[in-house]
């Protein structure tokens, strides 16, 4: 059978994902398994067009969650389960506070992976709103929520989660890597636009040519990120898991930085109306920064890659903006 091409599988999850909308629903309209079927070579390049196209709507829905869980925990976990992306207890030891990524409306129970302690599950209906703390910018794509641990059923104990959480992060920032493409690229696409149809001084913007580097250096980056996933996609599956999370620690943060810029760029060209709450630049900019921050941000995974290069002997001594 004849692969379909990857910017068809995009468009048509992208429209299904616009009339659907968030959640498990839109997930269950695509057919979309959690993990591949034996010998399905067809999953990764699916699973990442389908994030490319939720990048695009801004649609959410517990896509990374869901894998992250599979490969965490394959013998014990429904299709209806998810996975916290990050965690702290606080210092009586009895209360984990949780970053859910994307929408778990429909979710009935949850995977906690707590580093020291296992891989534990608890009911959904534990869970409640976490306002204590830094909140997600865009709550659509995360949020904090808390448990008690007593409430939490234990299943696997550290020694058994070692290289599965290596494979599970890995496949977890690849999917987000793709995600930040869509974002920046309907980003890119909103920018171009404007600057056709915006006039100043009797023509359009994009006619001038510091409007056209703005976005011509954005668009460069933005096809160098494209570049990246397309070529490293394939070569995932012949790396040893060590091999491929770095690599995809690599791609993770270039995607976050390239997003980042794309919207600054574009912001540039779209000038004050792209601050306004009607316009939806500020929500694709709170949906990349967001995402940017989850399994690592940008600046975080450049300085982790870099210290472990040069044999995590590396004072950090400041950040530069």
């Amino acid at each position: 059978m004849t692969p379909v091409p990857e910017d068809e599988l995009v468009t048509a999850a992208a429209d299904l994902l616009g009339r659907m909308g968030d959640g498990l629903d839109a997930l269950r309209a695509l057919e979309w398994e959690p993990r591949p079927k034996q010998d399905d070579q067809m999953w990764l390049p699916t699973t990442l067009a389908l994030m490319r196209a939720q990048g695009q709507t801004l649609t959410a829905t517990p896509a990374v969650a869901m894998t992250r869980a599979h490969v965490l925990s394959p013998q014990l976990v429904p299709s209806d389960l998810t996975v916290v992306a990050g965690f702290e207890v606080d210092s009586a030891g009895d209360l984990v506070h949780m970053v859910l990524p994307a929408d778990i409306e429909g979710v009935t129970r949850v995977v906690i992976d707590l580093p020291l302690t296992g891989l534990g599950v608890v009911d959904a209906s534990n869970l409640i709103a976490d306002r204590s703390g830094a909140q997600p910018l865009d709550p659509a794509a995360a949020s904090r929520v808390s448990c008690a641990l007593d409430v939490c059923e234990f299943r696997a104990d550290e020694g058994e989660l070692g290289e599965r959480r290596t494979v599970a992060n890995g496949l977890a920032r690849l999917m987000i890597s793709a995600e930040l493409l869509g974002a920046a690229e309907h980003l890119m696409d909103t920018g171009v636009m404007y600057a056709r149809e915006r006039i100043q001084f009797g023509q359009p913007i994009g006619s001038f040519q510091a409007v056209q580097h703005i976005l011509a250096e954005a668009e460069s980056q933005l096809r160098g990120l494209r570049a990246a996933i397309e070529q490293l996609t394939p070569l995932l599956a012949g790396l040893s898991s060590d091999e491929a999370d770095h690599y995809v620690a690599l791609l993770k943060a270039l995607a976050g930085r390239t997003a980042l810029r794309v919207s600054q760029a574009t912001l540039q060209v779209l000038g004050a109306i792209g601050f306004t709450w009607e316009h939806e630049h500020q929500r694709y900019a709170k949906r990349i920064l967001t995402l940017d921050a989850l399994l690592g941000s940008s600046k975080s995974l450049a300085f982790q890659l870099g210290s472990s290069a040069l044999g995590n002997n590396v004072p950090r001594l400041a950040v530069i903006r």
